[in-house]
């Protein structure tokens, strides 16, 4: 596997922001819908979620030293429905926009 770029750590973390954004809703519907033994699987989800992060955090930072730290950690981490805290937020945010508007959620370039 070659070595991801910046940008593709960033649309990553774009895609799981969005992810993680409509768990909670989604726990709610399906609590309410399904009951809560199916409704208890999206916190099962979340979990493989946050792994994922974790572990996409520690690749970027691997690959790219010069992001740990100043704000980087923002890339896997945060909410998209609230203000960005920083300017890697801010460039989440962008991205994760984007790919909601787009048909489908295809941003591929």
């Amino acid at each position: 596997m070659k070595k991801p770029s910046l940008n593709e750590y960033f649309r990553l973390g774009a895609y799981l922001r969005i992810i993680k954004s409509y768990i909670p809703g989604a726990y709610v519907m399906c609590d309410q819908v399904l009951g809560k033994d199916m409704a208890y699987k999206f916190e099962r989800i979340n979990g493989f979620i946050n792994e994922i992060c974790n572990f996409a955090e520690k690749m970027m930072f691997d690959d790219y030293p010069e992001t740990n730290g100043g704000g980087f950690n923002k890339v896997f981490y945060g909410d998209i429905k609230s203000r960005p805290l920083n300017d890697i937020d801010f460039e989440i945010h962008k991205i994760a926009k984007r790919i909601m508007d787009l048909d489908g959620g295809n941003d591929h370039e």
